[in-house]
């Protein structure tokens, strides 16, 4: 009941901030250890989307990060000084890890979600392929003889039969 008390008192201070003027919008800033923090994110983020590394393969997605995160700790910021004027106050070092604890989570939801979006493609591409060796009981086959019979549902012939060998374990005839 007091946290949802102290969040309804929050967004109704928020509610009542003035909107930004069109010619000055609210200008926030990070204290010296607060833009330290989230600068060392950044750097975190941009090592990250490195060749080989964790975000590699979620580039466009991760190369948002930092600057939402900054955006995050805005809102937290925003939130716990609605009562006063937020732009009178720097965004400090506990905002600033609040933020960059939610920015953990992000990192890891959306590793674990692009990873079930990639895996989910590729375990249908399988099925794709089982079916039709069930349904042709091929025993030998080539990958041209894949490709044609599957077409239009991968976009290179190396998709498939790579993917047959690598992950199945089942090779073809060429």
């Amino acid at each position: 009941d007091a946290t949802r008390g102290y969040f309804r008192k929050c967004i109704a201070s928020l509610l009542r901030l003035p909107p930004p003027l069109e010619s000055r919008p609210h200008r926030l800033r990070f204290t010296d250890a607060g833009y330290s923090q989230w600068k060392d994110f950044q750097w975190h983020v941009e090592y990250e989307m490195r060749d080989g590394r964790r975000f590699d393969h979620i580039r466009d997605w991760a190369s948002k990060l930092p600057g939402n995160i900054a955006r995050v700790a805005g809102l937290l910021h925003c939130a716990a000084h609605a009562e006063d004027s937020p732009e009178s106050h720097a965004i400090d070092t506990s905002t600033t890890e609040a933020a960059l604890a939610l920015g953990g989570i992000f990192e890891r939801y959306a590793l674990g979600v692009f990873s079930l979006m990639a895996g989910g493609s590729k375990v249908e591409d399988a099925r794709k392929i089982m079916s039709w060796l069930e349904r042709e009981r091929h025993l030998t086959f080539s990958g041209r003889d894949c490709f044609q019979a599957l077409k239009g549902s991968f976009h290179r012939s190396e998709e498939h039969t790579s993917e047959l060998q690598s992950r199945f374990g089942i090779s073809y005839a060429v």
